[in-house]
């Protein structure tokens, strides 16, 4: 729900509990009611009508504060899932949020199911066990750090702001300092892309071991060299981090 319908749903709720306590038709309430209790409540709704238009319309209309986002203040992947969906709506980065949104539930699941097969494969708590499956929650924890820096990218980006400087050469201020500001924007957008790509990879190396693991037999040479492939990755994600 974006704030524009927000707002339309918060006044249009307010106008009609008005009309149904205050019209002739309705309840017809008023504070010169003979019945005390009628006089009241009349008192009442309007206090509370007045409250929720006065707080709820600043709530939704006042700027959206800038929070550093970290580990203390996410502390796992629905959490950041949360934050994110409040980006879903923006011009530039709202394909960006709900294409990290889904990763995110894919990660998840994808690290779920590298966990069962570890588990099946081998004796809990012994040392391939403990190989693979510290591997899987490094990768995992990774990238939570990745998606926890992506929500911080995309909220310090001014939508408005990189709009107005795609068009730099129509105003009056000069083109070169606007340049340089528009390539610090487009810097950002890359380095955000590219974070949403290694997120990918890590999923696919996820599904890979996953894959292999549920193969019948022993455990093979090239279910080491994916594992190499998943510290690979997550390696790769921690660049962006």
């Amino acid at each position: 729900m974006n704030k524009t319908f927000k707002l339309i749903f918060l006044n249009l709720s307010i106008i009609i509990i008005a009309i149904l306590s205050y019209s002739p038709g309705f309840f017809y309430l008023r504070p010169s009611d003979v019945s005390v209790f009628r006089a009241g409540m009349s008192i009442i709704i309007f206090l509370a009508l007045l409250l929720a238009f006065c707080y709820g319309n600043y709530s939704l209309l006042k700027p959206k504060e800038k929070v550093t986002y970290s580990k203390e203040n996410i502390k796992d992947m629905s959490e950041a899932k949360s934050i994110l969906s409040s980006y879903t709506n923006g011009e530039y980065f709202g394909e960006i949020a709900t294409t990290v949104i889904s990763q995110i539930s894919r990660l998840e699941s994808s690290t779920q199911r590298a966990k069962i097969e570890i588990g099946r494969k081998f004796e809990r708590g012994s040392l391939s066990w403990q190989k693979y499956y510290s591997a899987i929650e490094e990768a995992n924890s990774i990238a939570l750090d990745n998606v926890i820096s992506l929500a911080n990218r995309i909220q310090f980006f001014d939508e408005s702001e990189y709009s107005r400087l795609k068009k730099y050469k129509y105003d009056a201020i000069p083109d070169d300092i606007q340049m340089q500001q528009l390539e610090l924007y487009n810097t950002n957008m890359k380095l955000i892309e590219s974070a949403v790509s290694v997120n990918e990879n890590l999923i696919l190396g996820l599904d890979r071991l996953s894959i292999e693991f549920a193969k019948p037999g022993e455990i093979e040479e090239q279910n080491i060299n994916l594992l190499t492939e998943i510290k690979k990755l997550t390696d790769e994600v921690k660049y962006y981090v």
